[in-house]
């Protein structure tokens, strides 16, 4: 029988995806078919001519995955999904068909399948397919990724178990991620007897990786939904410094950092002539231009011969570095060395969920 295997969260941002990553390499070690599945999305892309989870793209291109795409992602909610399975009572029972056939589908040709949730035990129960039900559906090893942390992490941890035990499930194990490494062993051994209370064991404690966190100028052309003015070849950048960019040029030459996006208006020509001076003893850094004015194209073009990732947006440099501070990365398929890195960060900390053994019970 196929092995399943249902990594859920405590909530958003807690690194789930980047957990699945680490796990499912991991299993291709162990393993020699492993699938991915994501029963339920949320935001979407086209692929193969479907539009599918995101996820779903990244690990099938990162992983170069034969299966179809549409099988991996059969449930996608988009705009107007909600009232839609509220209006209609037996939207329910066609999306768990969906998403079973999708899962017996790649069954049938994997050996394990990883299974990914969408955000914490609750979502889709307005559809009528949370991921506690949909891994009771699935008759799926459920685990659960919580962030790092030792009272707010066992409360949301209370509160998830309690809808996985609702749909008469039960908890295989925690991953503790985004751990402070220099707070892990305490945080490790009081969850540690937190869990011991409830049963459940604590099968993965993950130090944070603050690379994972750092964006690119593509998630910036994601986060202002604009697209590059120039650079367009280093759009996957990661940029680990801000520098909101007000004062002399001439001190902002001397801020400068490697993987520095910086961010001033395009009113401050001096200070973008700086840049393009400095570009060669600093090319990795980034900039995003603000203001009413939108950018000369004489200066567009000496951006462009620069090569340095640039966006433009018409709003202040204080609400653009606001809402930049505010922004939470997530993975992109076409990333390749953030996926890396989440691989390299994770994988050695989940040796117990390769060697745990499926629980025996019958399919409902």
């Amino acid at each position: 029988m196929t092995r399943a295997l249902y990594i859920a969260a405590t909530g958003q941002n807690v690194g789930k995806t980047a957990v699945c990553l680490g796990l499912f390499s991991k299993l291709l070690k162990a393993y020699d078919r492993v699938g991915f599945i994501k029963p339920v999305g949320q935001r979407h892309v086209e692929l193969e001519g479907a539009q599918v989870d995101k996820d779903v793209a990244l690990f099938k291109c990162h992983f170069q995955l034969k299966e179809a795409a549409i099988d991996m992602s059969p449930v996608v909610f988009t705009r107007g999904y909600t009232k839609e399975a509220l209006d209609s009572p037996q939207k329910a029972k066609e999306l768990e068909k969906q998403i079973q056939c999708a899962f017996k589908k790649l069954s049938e040709s994997c050996d394990v399948v990883l299974i990914e949730g969408t955000g914490h035990m609750g979502v889709g129960s307005v559809a009528g397919v949370s991921c506690a039900r949909v891994a009771h559906l699935l008759n799926a090893e459920m685990y659960l990724v919580a962030k790092g942390g030792i009272g707010s992490s066992l409360d949301e941890i209370a509160l998830n178990e309690a809808l996985v035990k609702a749909e008469g499930g039960k908890l295989s194990g925690v991953i503790l991620n985004k751990v402070f490494e220099e707070k892990l062993p305490e945080i490790k051994s009081y969850v540690e007897k937190g869990l011991k209370k409830r049963g459940i064991p604590l099968l993965g404690t993950v130090p944070y990786a603050p690379f994972l966190a750092t964006p690119t100028m593509h998630d910036y052309a994601f986060l202002f939904k604009t697209p590059l003015i120039a650079g367009e070849s280093k759009r996957f950048c990661h940029f680990t410094e801000r520098l909101l960019a007000l004062g002399p040029a001439i001190d902002v030459q001397k801020q400068l950092k490697k993987n520095q996006l910086i961010i001033t208006s395009t009113g401050r020509e001096d200070i973008v002539m700086a840049l393009l001076a400095s570009s060669q003893k600093n090319p990795d850094i980034g900039l995003i231009l603000t203001g009413n004015e939108p950018p000369k194209p004489s200066l567009i073009q000496l951006l462009e011969k620069s090569s340095i990732p640039t966006l433009y947006v018409n709003i202040p440099s204080y609400f653009a570095l606001e809402k930049i501070t505010a922004f939470v990365t997530k993975f992109q398929h076409e990333d390749s060395v953030k996926t890396l890195a989440a691989i390299e960060a994770i994988e050695e900390h989940l040796d117990l969920i390769v060697r745990c053994p499926r629980p025996k019970k019958k399919l409902s």
